[in-house]
């Protein structure tokens, strides 16, 4: 006889997994068709607006994180903030004309300032 108590609990610790994987990695999209479609000709609008919507779909997935799955998304934020502001400063890097590693030190500062920001939009949307 299969214990449907045990088996629930591992569907849904399964479906809380596979959400958190998609509020992880979907913020990226904007970053991943810039980066594919444009690549070096990215203007500063096109970067912006990449950071712009990957925040607004990782609000809404940290959102959809707490209400639905009863997970403190605290961590995500600052984790996915991080990369958001990464990509973006490596992007603007490359927009300025960097080249190599010297566009990691814009993409450093915009990491800090983009996973503090979106902490600070985090707690108050909460």
């Amino acid at each position: 006889m299969v214990d449907t108590h045990a088996l629930a609990e591992t569907g849904k610790r399964l479906g809380t997994y596979a959400l958190i994987a998609v509020v992880l990695g979907a913020p990226f999209g904007p970053f991943w068709y810039v980066e594919s479609t444009l690549g070096r000709q990215a203007s500063l609008a096109h970067i912006v607006g990449a950071l712009v919507a990957g925040t607004l779909v990782l609000l809404c997935g940290l959102v959809v994180l707490e209400r639905y799955a009863g997970v403190r998304a605290k961590t995500l934020a600052s984790f996915d903030g991080f990369f958001l502001g990464l990509n973006a400063g490596v992007l603007y890097g490359k927009w300025l004309g960097l080249l190599g590693n010297a566009s990691t030190f814009p993409g450093l500062a915009g990491a800090l300032v983009w996973s503090l920001g979106v902490l600070e939009i985090h707690d108050r949307i909460r």
